[in-house]
């Protein structure tokens, strides 16, 4: 991880949602996070959380 020790190489992004799209809108709800260690960060470079809920809404023309 950038900034780290370097000691954790190895770690997973990911993302899981599901959408619903009516008359040119679509809107997504999604879980975003990380299994990246923040073990020797500073407090103010350790992540808040380790899963995000993310709301999208989104219009196409």
């Amino acid at each position: 991880a950038v900034g780290g020790d370097g000691s954790d190489d190895h770690y997973i992004d990911y993302k899981a949602g599901v959408n619903f799209g009516v008359q040119g809108l679509l809107a997504e709800l999604s879980a975003i996070g990380t299994n990246v260690s923040t073990t020797g960060f500073s407090n103010g470079d350790e992540k808040p959380y380790s899963t995000a809920a993310v709301f999208s809404l989104s219009k196409s023309f």
